[in-house]
């Protein structure tokens, strides 16, 4: 009896040993698997998620928006030196406080900078409450079916561009960093443009 369930005992051991080892194995295996698919899956993010080029941003220099304020503006038009362009949706808005706020200060700031917000996926009301709600004294633009977003494709949402108006160039973006951007960096980027009349 006891030779029998010593036998026992042992095919257990033996049948546990070898469970033990099956499931170390497979569970090497499936994080080696995990680990392999993280690292592409992170390299494709940072190849089609890089900073937007200036050719996909200067379209926004060029095209009429409708305003939730009224009318129809042209960022490329605005007075003043440089550009100010805050893109986000309406999934963005209710966070969007202290981005609001580093957009009053430069406005305050800066009076050769004229300053934009873009609102996409929100009709004119949800637009025009926007602003009210966030004291902005500068148009915010309609994209209610989101297809100038698309199109200009930002790594994520809300985005920061900078225009030179006279040049056209595209001077500062927000980065694709975890966390976003340093507390008033771009209030600082903004301050530190030279003072120049455009042209």
């Amino acid at each position: 009896m006891n030779a029998a369930k010593s036998r026992l005992s042992g095919a257990f051991s033996a049948i546990g040993e070898r469970i033990w080892v099956a499931c170390t194995v497979a569970l090497m295996l499936s994080n080696s698997f995990l680990l392999w698919r993280d690292i592409r899956l992170g390299a494709e993010l940072n190849r089609a998620y890089g900073p937007i080029s200036a050719s996909r941003a200067g379209f926004l220099l060029e095209s009429p928006y409708p305003v939730a304020q009224g009318g129809e503006e042209v960022i490329g038009l605005a007075p003043g030196r440089y550009a100010v362009v805050y893109i986000l949706t309406r999934f963005d808005a209710p966070f969007a406080s202290a981005d609001a706020s580093d957009l009053r200060s430069i406005v305050r700031s800066r009076a050769d900078v004229s300053a934009f917000v873009v609102l996409a996926y929100a009709h004119q009301a949800m637009a025009h409450r926007f602003a009210r709600q966030n004291h902005l004294d500068c148009p915010v633009l309609e994209d209610a079916d989101g297809s100038r977003l698309q199109a200009l494709d930002p790594p994520r949402t809300p985005w920061w561009l900078v225009f030179d108006l006279a040049t056209r160039k595209l001077l500062y973006q927000d980065g694709p960093v975890a966390g976003g951007r340093a507390p008033d960096e771009l209030v600082k980027f903004v301050q530190s443009l030279p003072a120049r009349g455009r042209g």
